[in-house]
């Protein structure tokens, strides 16, 4: 099979949502439909707030990048954080995580962001390993999060 990453498109988010929803259950994370959708079309169509990449194979969309944008003073302003990847179990092993990462930090590169932080689970020793692998270090700070109350529209 052959496989390619293009930019997503709002056709795609009822597909994107599909394949967030398999990550959430096979991670066992909670999912919320309602939020997702609303950070997916912000992410397309506000591009200040990073990317989004449909993994596809023919016409099939079977997994997804997403990359957004930050603001850390100690890291010189903006920068990217490679938020999310998924590709379904059986196109995995194609070596898709590299070429995604190549993506984002073409991605980076063009919006002038001068880092690229990634999240991973603590107890992730295995995806640590991987990531450090691609040049990735541990920084000098930990990423901690706190929810805020819900932001309503006027």
């Amino acid at each position: 099979m052959t496989y390619s990453l293009r930019p997503a498109a709002a056709g795609d988010i009822d597909r994107l949502q599909e394949l967030r929803q398999e990550r959430s259950l096979a991670e066992r994370t909670a999912f919320d439909a309602s939020k997702s959708r609303s950070a997916l079309y912000e992410l397309l169509f506000q591009p200040q707030w990073g990317r989004a990449w449909a993994i596809t194979t023919g016409d099939a969309i079977v997994g997804y990048v997403l990359m957004t944008v930050g603001f850390h003073v100690d890291l010189g302003g903006q920068h990217g954080f490679f938020d999310e990847m998924y590709v379904q179990q059986e196109h995995r092993g194609h070596d898709l995580g590299t070429r995604a990462l190549a993506v984002v930090e073409s991605a980076c590169a063009q919006m002038g962001l001068r880092h690229l932080l990634v999240g991973v689970n603590q107890a992730g020793v295995r995806a640590q390993t991987q990531w450090r692998q691609v040049g990735f270090s541990d920084g000098p700070f930990q990423l901690m999060i706190k929810a805020l109350p819900e932001r309503t529209w006027p």
